[in-house]
């Protein structure tokens, strides 16, 4: 008999909620601070229970990561991605990913806390993230680079490098000012991601 006030949950939202405990879990604590038995009980289930919707951990992971692709305004960040491809204006281009970086790390708190800690112990989500969120990116960016370059609206160089150095500028801005809290640049977001931009097409010297 359901206790009053509680509502019995099916298996998708059952599910939902072991997905949910444990990113926060994950985010808060780390990959090896956290024990089957705790993330069970904290989702309000047993371990058999939890092993009934993930049959391993590779499984929970990989739910995680597809949890994260769908926070962006609700949609898919790799299809937002794929949607700029056709902006035929580098700044544009640039600009509009910049803000796609920043809106995903905003979204994605937990998320982002979790490849920090798998990076850092080793763990095999980092590979899992890189193989379905970071090595897709890369590889999306370059390839609009190498297309650019070839259309002679950029000079030639390294898709890849390039790549890395535009991701990378955006990444590292977000991981101190979003994350950590280290307010090393006196702009708006806005304006800091604009001239990271500038930065990179138009470099330093003069």
């Amino acid at each position: 008999m359901l206790m009053a006030g509680k509502t019995k949950l099916n298996r998708a939202e059952r599910r939902q909620v072991i997905v949910d405990t444990a990113s926060a879990l994950f985010a808060e604590r780390g990959f090896r601070g956290v024990t089957t038995r705790e993330l069970a009980r904290s989702a309000g289930v047993s371990e058999p229970v939890l092993y009934e919707h993930f049959r391993t951990k590779e499984e929970l992971y990989s739910a995680i990561i597809d949890r994260s692709q769908q926070k962006v305004a609700g949609e898919d960040p790799h299809a937002l991605l794929d949607a700029l491809a056709v902006i035929e204006d580098p700044r544009v281009y640039f600009q509009k990913l910049a803000h796609l970086i920043a809106e995903f790390h905003t979204s994605n708190p937990e998320y982002i806390r979790q490849v920090l800690f798998a990076a850092l112990e080793g763990h095999a989500l980092a590979d899992l993230c890189f193989e379905r969120n970071s090595g897709p990116v890369y590889a999306k960016v370059s390839a609009y680079l190498k297309a650019r370059m070839a259309a002679g609206q950029l000079r030639p160089l390294d898709p890849t490098i390039a790549a890395r150095a535009m991701v990378g500028a955006v990444m590292q801005y977000c991981l101190f000012e979003l994350h950590f809290g280290f307010r090393t640049v006196r702009a708006s977001k806005k304006r800091a991601l604009e001239g990271i931009v500038d930065l990179f097409l138009n470099g330093i010297l003069k």
